[in-house]
């Protein structure tokens, strides 16, 4: 039996006693209502203290850390305590965890951290559910969240952010990946930059895949032929992720245009942040012809079909939405308040330039349950995602699209982001129109 007795409670001078350093709990909240009540009826729970030394001169708090911070507000000289000698350091830590979640004092943040704490000292899934009474499969999800640190889950989640979004992001290895999306999530931006990232990274996959059925056909790495040799510009291949890329799978009709003598490479780059692959060819017979129309040519051939690329995406993420809006069978705006009011009367009274494979989607939709505003919003909404994308055919320059604002605001009404990159993108600001001379 120690000098304290076992397990009585005794009055230590607070001035002795230091909190923990590894207590969860980061915050210890308002302790308003908690000071009244000290100062009314003093402490009427008792904490639970370790020793740091053997002389027992100086204690650290394991349980109690918000009656200790009060109790110095009160100016009280001692608190009452009960200490725990045989308290290890993994067990001090587990206790702090258990009795801050039985009060549901810790926020998701905190909760990964303490996970993690446990995880350092040699616990497993099975054992911090048996201690904390968390389910394993929420130990699991705070280990994950865990590993993006304490301070970006909390920042990220006052943004909004999600327990499923941060799922999300642990999917990607890339630390640059991660930092992206965790700096986006809880934005109107996270939507737009996780399917851009997942966009890449498909193409990634498949770029050595097309390597090797183009070096099949006889193409070579354009490094390896000397920079003073001419060449000339073929094709580009943009959207890698295809199965059956037309310029592979046509190659024999397209080297019958070539010159006799060609000899075919290949470079793969990455501008506008997407990998895609410029296909060459070099040829004596065509080396004196003039080629500053073919550069002009290919300069605007890239930036098109970037732009389409781009459009592409967000064509895809609108239509996602507005399917959902269809399934749900419910708009957050009444009809007669939003845009498509006018809409209707131009597709109604104007003919609306309907064209034939929009009509066959919509003819084939299954919208016999749903009502005539929904079946009008699919419709308008679905023409107004195939504006296009705004870019000068034939030169490669930005070219403003008097569409994009009423789709925007039909999108926002049925609570749809539209992200910095869809507006910068119609609104010619966008790093892909830089240099580009609006209309």
């Amino acid at each position: 039996m120690d000098k304290f007795g076992a397990l009585s409670i005794f009055p230590i001078e607070v001035d002795r006693i230091d909190p923990h350093p590894l207590n969860p709990r980061k915050d210890l909240g308002d302790l308003t209502e908690l000071v009244a009540s000290i100062e009314k009826s003093g402490i009427m729970q008792n904490l639970t203290v370790v020793p740091q030394d053997d002389e027992l001169t100086r204690f650290t708090v394991v349980i109690g850390h918000r009656r200790l911070a009060a109790a110095k507000i009160c100016k009280l000289t001692t608190v009452p305590c009960v200490i725990a000698h045989d308290m290890d350091e993994k067990e001090q830590v587990a206790t702090m965890i258990a009795e801050n979640m039985q009060r549901n004092d810790l926020t998701v943040a905190e909760q990964a951290g303490a996970v993690q704490m446990m995880l350092d000292f040699g616990e497993d899934f099975e054992s911090i559910a048996k201690r904390t009474g968390l389910s394993k499969s929420t130990v699991r999800s705070r280990a994950k969240l865990a590993q993006f640190g304490a301070e970006a889950v909390t920042k990220a989640m006052k943004r909004g952010a999600t327990l499923l979004d941060f799922e999300k992001i642990a999917e990607f290895q890339s630390e640059d990946h991660r930092k992206e999306l965790l700096d986006a999530v809880g934005t109107a931006n996270f939507a737009n930059v996780l399917s851009r990232i997942k966009d890449q990274l498909k193409t990634q996959e498949r770029l050595p895949q097309v390597i090797a059925e183009l070096e099949e056909l006889g193409f070579r790495p354009l490094d390896q032929l000397p920079q003073s040799t001419p060449t000339h510009w073929m094709s580009g291949i943009w959207d890698v992720k295809k199965k059956e890329i037309d310029v592979i799978k046509n190659f024999e009709n397209i080297r019958k245009k070539q010159p006799n003598d060609a000899v075919f490479y290949y470079q793969v780059k990455a501008e506008y942040g997407s990998p895609h692959f410029d296909l060459y060819y070099t040829s004596k017979e065509e080396d004196a012809k003039d080629n500053e129309r073919r550069e002009r040519d290919r300069a605007a051939y890239d930036k098109r079909n970037a732009a389409e690329a781009i459009f592409d995406r967000f064509s895809d993420m609108w239509t996602a939405h507005i399917l959902s809006v269809v399934e749900n069978n419910k708009r957050s705006v009444s009809f007669t308040e939003s845009i498509l009011l006018d809409l209707a009367f131009d597709v109604i009274h104007r003919d609306y330039s309907i064209d034939w494979v929009t009509k066959t989607q919509f003819d084939s939709y299954d919208t016999s349950d749903k009502t005539t505003e929904i079946r009008i919003y699919f419709f308008i909404a679905s023409q107004l995602v195939k504006i296009g994308a705004p870019v000068e055919w034939q030169t490669g320059e930005y070219k403003q699209k008097q569409m994009i604002e009423p789709l925007f605001q039909l999108l926002e009404e049925d609570g749809y982001q539209v992200s910095d990159e869809e507006r910068a993108f119609f609104d010619g600001s966008h790093e892909i129109w830089k240099g580009a001379q609006a209309e």
